[in-house]
């Protein structure tokens, strides 16, 4: 008999714990793997924006737990789980109605690189041979406000193959945001012709933080009080 107890006893534990990771009541500080915006350093979550996330919550006195995860979970959670935030994220067109969006709170920059031989004056805008990410912004940006035409846009899937196709000379320029500058610096190391130039900035993207929208109500009137006192103390700072 005391066995059979035990075993409901545990069986309802159980129930009781899925309810509560149901009830999603604490906050989900959800990030990818993003430096130095968002990354993890030992067991802890860290980064610039992750910063600015910890001190909303903290202001807020919300209690939140932290994971790190691919971005397409991230998306995720935003959409399907209340109470969860994440750091750093562009508020573009698709998304501007899906989320409650705190900030800005940081940026990414997106410059021009090309070889130092190439004379890009010589070269319009529109006429330059060009690579960016695949879905990037800088793709976006290139083909609506640059005009470049999609004959000379080639896009790729990841930054050594941009860097690649540049040193070759089979493209005049490509286009990297800020926070991927180390990881070009890297593989341009594998290359003995490797005299890149850093060029004019393209274009300057806002980072917000972005929470679920079925989140707790009276939560979120905290939340945006808090982005409100941390953005005028900011502005204060730099008037």
């Amino acid at each position: 008999m005391k066995q059979y107890s035990a075993l409901w006893l545990s069986a309802l534990l159980f129930v009781f714990s899925g309810s509560i990771k149901a009830n999603n009541s604490n906050w989900l500080l959800a990030a990818e793997n993003f430096p130095p915006y968002s990354y993890q350093e030992g067991d802890y979550l860290s980064g610039i924006a992750v910063t600015h996330a910890q001190e909303l919550l903290g202001l807020a006195m919300l209690e939140y737990e932290s994971q790190i995860m691919p971005w397409a979970r991230v998306v995720e959670y935003l959409d399907n789980r209340p109470n969860t935030i994440t750091p750093a994220m562009a508020k573009t067109e698709e998304r501007k109605a899906k989320y409650i969006w705190l900030g800005p709170f940081s940026s990414i920059k997106i410059y021009a690189w090309f070889k130092r031989d190439t004379d890009l004056t010589a070269i319009t805008p529109q006429g330059r041979t060009v690579s960016v990410i695949r879905g990037s912004a800088a793709e976006k940006h290139l083909l609506t406000v640059q005009q470049i035409t999609e004959e000379n846009l080639l896009r790729v899937t990841s930054l050594e193959q941009m860097v690649g196709m540049l040193i070759k000379g089979r493209v005049d320029v490509i286009y990297v945001a800020d926070n991927m500058e180390e990881d070009l610096q890297n593989i341009r190391a594998d290359y003995a012709d490797n005299s890149l130039t850093k060029g004019e900035l393209l274009m300057e993207l806002p980072l917000y933080i972005a929470i679920s929208k079925t989140s707790d109500p009276m939560h979120l009137a905290n939340l945006q009080h808090a982005a409100e006192r941390i953005l005028n103390a900011k502005n204060q700072i730099i008037e």
